[in-house]
């Protein structure tokens, strides 16, 4: 999943049953509030691995580029 956009991801997740998606910025935001800002940069989950659709999901996100210069109320830009 690393390099998609994390709604696209949450997307296809929800699609196979998977809905405890647990989404922490790794870039210094305290959270994520809009998921079509974000791309996940990492999954704690080697890829391929079996889960059960109650367990959760963590990735690792970080904002793109083009929402962080367009908008910086959090003042970290």
């Amino acid at each position: 999943m690393e390099g998609q956009n994390l709604m696209l991801a949450m997307e296809a997740m929800d699609g196979l049953g998977l809905t405890n998606v647990v989404p922490l910025p790794a870039d210094g935001h305290a959270f994520v509030a809009n998921p079509t800002n974000w791309v996940i940069v990492a999954q704690d989950r080697a890829p391929g691995t079996r889960i059960s659709t109650s367990d959760e999901a963590t990735v690792h996100v970080a904002k793109t580029d083009e929402a962080e210069s367009s908008w910086c109320g959090d003042g970290d830009c």
